[in-house]
């Protein structure tokens, strides 16, 4: 059977500019998920919070003080089980923006993966030449 893909989400303090990745979940080839919570202790940037995000993701700040992993900790695992891969996520926008925020802080190494959109990978799943077809309909 082939490996499926890898995928991976965060979730954030908000939807804003000033927010940081609180949770990151990742899926293994072989289907097995993997989910963190990631600690602001310390990091001294990450003090933006609402209380109406948190009522979306039920997550506390002190939930992730207590029981989050480090961010160096969070990173070196990412770059250990994903290390010349393409991992996908649905934006690679926004979850790009938090993985760079996550390794901006107490961690020298940048990502040794990259992102893939996840729209891209079922196209090509689901219509392998569907990138084809729309160069003819274009002519």
């Amino acid at each position: 059977m082939k490996d499926i893909p890898s995928f991976l989400d965060f979730q954030p303090s908000r939807l804003a500019s000033v927010s940081y990745p609180i949770e990151v979940a990742w899926n293994y080839a072989d289907s097995s998920i993997e989910s963190h919570l990631i600690s602001p202790r310390g990091i001294y940037k990450w003090t933006d919070w609402s209380f109406k995000s948190q009522d979306l993701h039920g997550i506390t700040k002190e939930e992730l003080i207590v029981h989050g992993k480090p961010p160096s900790w969070i990173c070196r695992q990412m770059n250990e089980c994903f290390s010349g891969k393409v991992v996908y996520t649905e934006d690679p926008d926004y979850d790009g923006m938090w993985l760079s925020e996550l390794f901006s802080v107490y961690f020298v190494e940048k990502p040794k993966f990259e992102f893939g959109n996840i729209n891209d990978l079922l196209e090509n799943i689901l219509s392998p030449n569907f990138a084809d077809r729309t160069q003819d309909w274009q002519k």
